[in-house]
């Protein structure tokens, strides 16, 4: 008889199916499909007394055999079961190795009660912090991770795209290397959340296993997996290296800074285009920065492309669906992410190159996503149409950072591949921002001989004192844009008097420019989220609110209470927190009058309600009968007038004012 009856984990194979192995079950998850949400089977990592780790998998039709004998934890005797090599397609694997472990209906599994020989609580392969930048390009592991958590922790509470709440938990850890910053998501965070508030010993060191490494806007971050599990300072060797390595006062470092970056980076300086040119080949792979005029966009080339997120490769479309082309994706997609990728004439005073915008670039100069200005109704961008976000853009200054290539340098290519840019012609010594007439939004209509800007401190006012007023245009004014029936809000301009005399004329008087105040926007909370916060809101309170959902109205919502096309929606995750009034200038009431004799026009398109100020000079009693209905209402008449036109006023029913 064999001394050892069981089979260490790393001496399995595809030989056989009559195995024993004795291991603990370190974790335990259930496997469901991200789109139909239906459950796959049960996954386990087991771990024996070598320390050796394997996944193993239980299909749902054989869960009921073993899933009430299951528990995250408990050691296990595990006899007769397939063993198979991975093919290499699969993806987000917990574990480095090449075989895994099929339960069958034949397979036996029995809690272990002998006295053999210690299996530890847990085992991981950890891998620095710093190298996890190169793990993110190879999906097919997970990776197991140690830090210290050296951030504060955020949670977030949102509304994603299709009205779901969802959350957020960010904070950041430090295994000495590097930073990596951490994000968990939705039931997950909410655990790690609860389990960090407890009282835990300084400094608290996590060990993340399974953590899926990704990159959003060109940072690298950590996040959760079904797989995942998050432990705080447990008993592993591991946590008191690092614990005894923190008491180094150099252990901490700022986020994403590497201990070997102790050298300042190179200022870059800024290079004509004719300059950039003659670039020899000690520039391949540098940035240079160079000062440009957008002249045109190559209108043949889409502005957008289709990619496949997981691979960053652009995607194929095959028989109506687009499909990753790498054999080992091979992913499809009904409706594939897009991203920008635009390619624009540049020029300056010395020559033209041609440079490639992506998708960060591009976000950055517009503020908005490929989505969003296709799904935008006032673009009414076409397929294949250069959309007019984009179209803005001709005729202004840049700043654009490129990265020299090859070809750039050897083939004496003109096509350049942009990794930053700013609007207007920025001064690298000073980081200032330098805009010309083309680059600015604003136009001059009239001409100020002198002009002096003041702030009031106390109202947060911006004040301009102007003399000698032309009224006419001057021969640089820019032409007028094509003009509008649209209805917009009438503004005046506040005058302040510094004296009392009327026959100061106009041009000494102070023109006084509020900065955007006087806002307002209507709110709606559902019924089930009313309930809870109905007894917290009062009319006339101040209130600082956050998560929440906007949106715009739909042609059809008429009646609108205010003249804006956005409203906000509450949540159950909504937040209010009262202010005192002593802490703001919000101003008791605001209104959006209209001239009475506006109304005419206003009546026909039932889209808006109407603020209006006037004095009442007919009235008639109250006047009470039943409608249609048989319900008694009460209706009451009488006229107003601004000085310019009457207006009969209708109230059908008084008693319903505040």
């Amino acid at each position: 008889m064999s001394f050892n009856q069981y089979t260490p984990i790393m001496n399995l194979d595809s030989s056989k199916i009559k195995w024993k192995i004795r291991a603990r079950a370190q974790a335990l998850w259930k496997g469901v499909t991200r789109e139909s949400k239906e459950f796959r089977g049960i996954n386990i990592i087991f771990v024996d007394d070598t320390n050796a780790r394997i996944h193993a998998f239980i299909t749902a039709k054989l869960c009921q055999l073993f899933e009430n004998e299951l528990i995250e934890g408990q050691i296990y005797n595990i006899a007769n079961f397939h063993v198979r090599n991975y093919t290499g397609d699969e993806f987000n694997r917990c574990l480095r190795s090449e075989k895994h472990i099929y339960f069958a209906d034949f397979t036996k599994l029995e809690k272990d009660t002998s006295s053999g020989l210690k299996i530890q609580d847990f085992s991981f392969d950890l891998f620095d912090l710093l190298a996890t930048e190169k793990m993110e390009n190879d999906k097919r592991f997970l990776c197991d991770v140690i830090g210290v958590i050296d951030s504060e922790l955020d949670m977030v509470e949102y509304m994603n795209d299709t009205n779901e709440e969802k959350i957020q938990l960010k904070f950041s850890i430090t295994d000495g290397s590097c930073s990596r910053n951490v994000t968990f998501f939705d039931g997950f965070a909410q655990h790690v959340a609860k389990k960090l508030k407890d009282n835990c010993e300084k400094p608290v060191i996590v060990i993340i296993a399974s953590a899926k490494v990704n990159k959003y806007a060109g940072e690298l971050y950590l996040s959760n997996y079904p797989s995942t599990r998050f432990y705080i300072n447990c008993n592993h060797y591991s946590v008191k290296q690092i614990r005894d390595k923190a008491l180094n006062p150099t252990f901490f470092k700022s986020k994403g800074k590497e201990l070997e970056e102790t050298e300042v980076s190179p200022k870059l300086t800024t290079m004509t285009i004719a300059e950039i040119k003659q670039m020899k080949e000690s520039y391949i792979g540098q940035k240079i920065v160079c000062q440009v005029t957008f002249k045109k966009f190559e209108g043949d080339l889409q502005w957008y492309h289709s990619i496949c997120l997981r691979c960053k490769i652009d995607l194929k479309l095959v028989d109506g669906r687009f499909q990753c082309p790498k054999a080992t994706c091979g992913r499809t997609f009904p409706y594939p992410d897009k991203m920008y990728r635009i390619c624009t004439l540049c020029s300056d005073s010395t020559g033209a190159i041609a440079v490639i915008f992506k998708d960060l670039e591009v976000r950055k100069i517009t503020g908005k996503t490929v989505f969003e200005v296709t799904l935008d109704e006032a673009q009414k961008v076409e397929i294949g149409d250069m959309p007019p976000v984009i179209q803005a853009l001709l005729g202004k200054e840049f700043t654009v950072t490129l990265k020299l290539n090859e070809d750039n340098v050897n083939s004496g290519s003109n096509v350049f591949e942009a990794c930053d840019v700013t609007l207007g012609f920025v001064n690298l010594a000073s980081n200032e921002v330098h805009y010309n007439s083309n680059t600015t939004s604003s136009s001059e209509s009239t001409k100020t001989s002198s002009a002096s800007f003041e702030t009031e401190s106390e109202e947060n006012f911006s004040e301009t004192e102007i003399e000698d007023v032309e009224t006419g245009p001057t021969p640089q004014t820019p032409p007028t844009k094509q003009s509008t029936t649209k209805s917009r809000a009438r503004k005046s301009p506040q005058l302040n008097r510094e004296v009392d005399d009327e026959n100061v004329p106009l041009s000494k008087m102070k023109f006084i420019k509020k900065e955007k105040i006087n806002e307002r926007i209507h709110a709606f909370v559902p019924g089930p989220v009313a309930e809870k916060i109905e007894d917290d809101i009062k009319v006339g309170k101040i209130y600082i609110i956050s998560n929440f959902t906007v949106k715009d109205y739909k042609p059809e919502e008429k009646f609108r209470c205010v003249q804006i096309d956005k409203q906000i929606i509450f949540t159950s995750y909504t937040k209010l927190k009262q202010i005192h009034d002593n802490d703001t200038m919000i101003q008791e009431n605001v209104f959006d009058f209209f001239d009475l004799s506006d109304l005419k026009q206003i009546a026909n398109k039932n889209v808006y309600l109407t603020d209006v100020i006037g004095v009442m000079v007919k009235d008639s009693p109250l006047r009470r009968f039943k409608n249609c209905n048989g319900d008694e209402q009460c209706q009451l008449k009488f006229e107003i007038t601004d000085g310019r036109c009457h207006f009969l006023k209708q109230n059908p029913n008084p008693q319903n004012n505040i």
